[in-house]
């Protein structure tokens, strides 16, 4: 008798136990604070964040208007009025950049939320796309006349050097990424890390697999680079997977290794989201914890989740559950 009711008290602490402290896997949805951003019913998306202002590329007056919002004050406000087409925005303190084509290309603009004016970045007859910006520098991907991305650029406000920092890089997805003097794109085979101090170029490639084709989507932020490959070789997956370089170990791993197909890396310090599954319609978004090593679901239902964007602790996506894409934040907790 005396062993049976010490086993059910092991059992029955065992179970309180589980309860207070739940194993962590990529099913398990954080304890989080969610939120509708837009309720408009056009299109939102293309979402960036800095600290407590969000932008995104809004579809309610005909055609594409750069939209922000503060999370404090939660008010909304129209950046462009224009009735040409803006896209892309990217933002850095009060500073935003975006394309617009009002000029019958697109060129870069950029609009100061301190002084409420907006400045013409790019002047070209070519399409400047892809705009990132950090501190005072400004960076875009030129297209060329057949409408493919070609170089990427970099321009110091402060300074007005413009430089010209890939050429006809094979295959170039476009897409590119900027943290301090760091500029990260990718091309048919590898990831690409600029260094603006030192003019310098590396290749960033993957270990222990045969290789790492069709790089995309690169981020870079703090000490890591994150971007998505297909890795090919034995016990690869064959599906997009995420990989994660360290600036401060000068290695590279893979993050995920699995059927699904995971795209849009985003980071920010020590904290990585993405997209998973996007390919079947109902895409959600994953978070990873490079301290802890965990990963946390923070999206699970039949909707379509697309366009993490993440500073600090707070992620904004898009979200099609109301018949529309919307953007939505959530607020995730200290792990």
């Amino acid at each position: 008798m005396r062993k049976n009711l010490k086993l059910n008290f092991l059992l029955a602490l065992a179970a309180v136990l589980v309860i207070i402290n739940p194993l962590s896997d990529a099913r398990a949805v954080p304890q989080r604070i969610t939120a509708r951003i837009t309720a408009n019913p056009a299109d939102q998306y293309e979402p960036a964040i800095w600290e407590d202002i969000v932008v995104w590329t809004d579809l309610r007056n005909g055609n594409g208007d750069i939209y922000a919002y503060d999370l404090d004050t939660k008010t909304e406000r129209r950046i462009t009025t224009d009735p040409a087409e803006e896209s892309g925005p990217a933002i850095f303190r009060e500073r935003i950049v975006y394309s617009s084509r009002r000029n019958g290309n697109y060129d870069i603009y950029l609009y100061n939320l301190s002084t409420n004016t907006e400045r013409q970045i790019t002047s070209t007859n070519e399409d400047e796309l892809h705009p990132v910006i950090f501190g005072d520098l400004v960076g875009w991907t030129l297209y060329n006349s057949s409408h493919l991305p070609q170089d990427v650029y970099l321009l110091n406000l402060q300074t007005g050097e413009l430089r010209k920092i890939s050429t006809n890089a094979p295959d170039f997805t476009g897409r590119i990424d900027l943290f301090q003097a760091r500029v990260m794109w990718a091309d048919q085979h590898f990831a690409q890390l600029y260094n603006a101090r030192t003019g310098e170029t590396r290749q960033l490639s993957v270990p222990l697999v045969q290789s790492f084709d069709s790089p995309r989507y690169p981020a870079v932020d703090g000490r890591f680079a994150v971007w998505t490959g297909r890795p090919t070789g034995p016990y690869t997956s064959g599906s997009f997977e995420v990989a994660l370089y360290d600036f401060s170990t000068n290695l590279t791993r893979l993050l995920t290794n699995d059927s699904v197909e995971q795209s849009k890396p985003a980071i920010s310090g020590d904290r990585i989201v993405w997209v998973e599954d996007a390919d079947m319609g109902d895409g959600d978004i994953i978070l990873y914890d490079i301290d802890s090593g965990r990963t946390h679901r923070l999206t699970n239902d039949s909707f379509q989740q697309d366009d993490p964007a993440i500073w600090g602790r707070r992620v904004v996506y898009t979200d099609n559950r109301n018949g529309d894409r919307d953007i939505y934040l959530a607020v995730v907790p200290a792990f």
